[in-house]
């Protein structure tokens, strides 16, 4: 090989990235991960407690990075205030110019604060499933429910799908919640019944407080089959 190749071999980004790997000094694989554990924590826990509030008031997702930015600033600045006229002072600075002093003080990318739509779908998925443990638990704690269904055809795909609403009571307030969306083979009235009682067992919802259920006026919809499977001897008793 010529001098002047391996010159440049030595003077080159990817031997000198491969030098600091090969250093005793540089952080491991194993170190680096728990050092980037301990840095994102806090940033974790507290965008999992913004998708949950959401989640739990019925509030749209978009809001999301907005809602993320303005904790971020009430954790940075806890006692700044942006004005001395008295309602100004509850006003906190545009999150947009926040986010970009934020983003200018750190040299790296800011990837540690899970404010983006990846993350926001990430840390959704990873709260299904205790959201939902609690929404069948206040329905196992109110005296009835209700259930709401309305099916559905996509028409890019032609998939029928089936949407599941509950309305029950919590402390005497009427409450309602998203159950859930299930396929269905077709949109027969025994088709629905069956995946309706496949839900109820599956998710262990009380059927026999189960009182009440909306749908449109279709007679698949409010057939004999969903009357006698659930209301029959409510009604004779």
């Amino acid at each position: 090989m010529k001098l002047e190749f391996v010159k440049r071999h030595e003077n080159s980004v990817k031997h000198k990235n491969s030098l600091q790997i090969l250093s005793s000094n540089q952080t491991g694989i194993k170190e680096g991960v728990n050092l980037m554990l301990e840095m994102g924590m806090d940033s974790v826990i507290t965008q999992m407690r913004n998708i949950y509030f959401l989640s739990s008031q019925n509030i749209a997702m978009n809001i999301y990075p907005d809602l993320a930015s303005l904790v971020n600033y009430q954790k940075e600045y806890p006692t700044s205030l942006v004005s001395d006229i008295p309602l100004q002072v509850f006003w906190s600075p545009t999150l947009s110019q926040f986010n970009q002093q934020k983003a200018l003080q750190t040299p790296r990318s800011n990837y540690t604060t899970y404010t983006n739509k990846v993350s926001r779908h990430e840390l959704l998925v990873s709260l299904a499933r205790p959201i939902e443990e609690a929404v069948v638990n206040e329905i196992k704690s109110s005296s009835y429910w209700s259930l709401l269904v309305n099916e559905s055809n996509t028409v890019s795909t032609g998939e029928k799908i089936l949407a599941l609403v509950s309305k029950y009571m919590i402390n005497n307030i009427p409450t309602l919640r998203y159950l859930g969306i299930i396929a269905v083979s077709d949109t027969s009235a025994e088709s629905l019944l069956k995946a309706i009682d496949s839900f109820i067992l599956q998710k262990g919802l009380p059927a026999n407080k189960l009182y009440h259920l909306g749908s449109d006026k279709t007679s698949n919809m409010i057939g004999l089959y969903l009357i006698k499977k659930y209301f029959i001897n409510y009604y004779t008793n």
